[in-house]
C-alpha cells in the first residue's frame, strides 16, 4: 500500500503528518511512503531525512494520489481533486464547517466514519471534548 503525506505548511501551520521516524517504520513494514517535497521543512525535517528513512520525495499529485493520504487539516478543493478514486483520507478535518456537497446523490456516496480518541462514534455517544473543539480524526473513502 502506498501512503502519502502532503505539504500543508502555511503561515500559521508547521506540522507534518508523518515524520521521518514514522516513515522509516512504515517502510520497514513494506509500505511505500510518498512525501510531498518540503512537507517537513517547517517542522525541522528536510526532505533528505525522509529519503534516508526510505520514503520517496515527490510532488503534490503523487502525495495526494496515494492509496492512503495522511494529513492534519482539511484539504482544499484543489487538493480534493488530486485524491484517487477509492482512496482513503486520514486526518484532522474541520467538522464544524459544513461540507460543500452539490447534491443529495453525492452526499449518499460520500461515506465517512468519525471517531473520537476513544474510538467511539460521536453520533452514538454524544460530543466529547475533542468534538467541542472541532478536532475529529476522520477516515474518508473518496468516491471519485
Amino acid at each position: 500500500m502506498q501512503i502519502g503525506t502532503p505539504n500543508q505548511i502555511s503561515a500559521v501551520e508547521r506540522r507534518v503528518a508523518i515524520t521521518p521516524d514514522v516513515a522509516s517504520r512504515l517502510a520497514k513494514q513494506g509500505f511505500s511512503v510518498v512525501v510531498e517535497s518540503g512537507a517537513g521543512v517547517a517542522a525541522g525535517f528536510p526532505d533528505h531525512l525522509f529519503e534516508e528513512a526510505g520514503a520517496t520525495i515527490s510532488d503534490a499529485a503523487a502525495a495526494w494520489g496515494a492509496e492512503l493520504v495522511v494529513c492534519y487539516s482539511a484539504p482544499t478543493e484543489e487538493q480534493i481533486g488530486l485524491l484517487r478514486r477509492g482512496g482513503i483520507l486520514l486526518g484532522l478535518l474541520e467538522p464544524l464547517e459544513p461540507p460543500q456537497v452539490e447534491d443529495e446523490e453525492q452526499q449518499r456516496q460520500d461515506r465517512a466514519q468519525r471517531e473520537d480518541r476513544d474510538g467511539r462514534l460521536p453520533e452514538a455517544n454524544g460530543p466529547t471534548r475533542a468534538h467541542r473543539y472541532g478536532i475529529l480524526p476522520l477516515s474518508l473513502e473518496c468516491p471519485r
